[in-house]
């Protein structure tokens, strides 16, 4: 929860729930059915809707959303997720790059 107060100071929060067979594709098994992720995000006060990502990778959901910042857990600096972390970067980048302004992922 720690992560989610400290992204309120950046702005509006969108929280993103994977669908559970994006996630089986990275070999994580929920331990949530996908409705109660989905209920436990929304009953958080700071966060103000919940989306559904289809995919691990962020591309689809950055597109839609263009947000200013991308805010994750430490989980994503290295290990296999560390290439999701450099996706969105660079994502963030090229939608930088087009549109002005800055984007960060954290």
């Amino acid at each position: 929860m720690n992560i989610i107060h400290k992204a309120s100071e950046y702005g509006e929060v969108i929280a993103g729930v994977l669908f559970d067979s994006a996630m089986l594709k990275y070999n994580r098994f929920p331990i949530a059915s996908f409705e109660e992720r989905i209920k436990m995000l929304e009953e958080i006060p700071e966060v103000s809707r919940v989306v559904i990502q289809n995919n691990v990778m962020y591309d689809e959901i950055i597109a839609e959303l263009k947000p200013d910042y991308v805010i994750h857990g430490d989980n994503w600096h290295d290990g296999p997720q560390s290439l999701i972390r450099q996706n969105v970067i660079d994502v963030l980048r090229q939608q930088s790059q087009r549109g002005g302004g800055r984007r960060k992922a954290y």
